[in-house]
Formats: structure tokens, C-alpha cells, sequence
């Protein structure tokens, strides 16, 4: 958990880590937060509530972290699929 949170940005050479407090809903995230943002460290639910939003289009993230939930194979698709440039 933690470990991950503060090392995998510094092992990768992604530029940032930001610590989102949990108050901040999916909306606030793509609006405020991710477009200063390279890497997302979240969980399965989340991640598909980001990519839902119209504005998801504008975020640069190039790595992101999943865990604390099942990942399906059809939200891997959709990611994959809200992301392509």
C-alpha cells in the first residue's frame, strides 16, 4: 500500500505524486487534480467513474496503479479504449 504510494512514481521517473484527500469526488479529480498528473494510484470503482466523465479526454495520465478491488476485463478495455490518442 503505502510503500507503493510514495516509491513506484520515483522508480518509474514519473515527474509528480499528488495525495488526493478522499473527499474529492470523480469529478473534482478530472476537473482540479489530473491534468497535473502523470501517474494514479486507485482503486477499480474509481478508475471507472474518471473515465465515465466527459472531461477524462483531457487528462495526461501515462501510468496507472490499480488495486483494493477486482479488476475486470471489460473496465481494462474501456480504459484502454477512453485513452487512446
Amino acid at each position: 500500500g503505502n510503500l507503493t504510494t510514495l516509491f513506484w512514481p520515483f522508480f518509474t521517473g514519473v515527474a509528480r505524486l499528488v495525495a488526493v484527500p478522499e473527499s474529492f469526488s470523480a469529478h473534482d479529480m478530472v476537473a482540479i487534480v489530473l491534468p497535473y498528473v502523470d501517474f494514479l494510484k486507485l482503486v477499480p470503482s474509481f478508475l471507472a467513474a474518471l473515465i465515465a466523465l466527459p472531461r477524462w479526454s483531457e487528462v495526461s495520465v501515462s501510468q496507472i496503479m490499480i488495486g483494493g478491488e477486482d479488476l475486470s476485463w471489460s473496465l481494462v478495455k474501456a480504459v484502454h479504449a477512453a485513452t487512446k490518442r
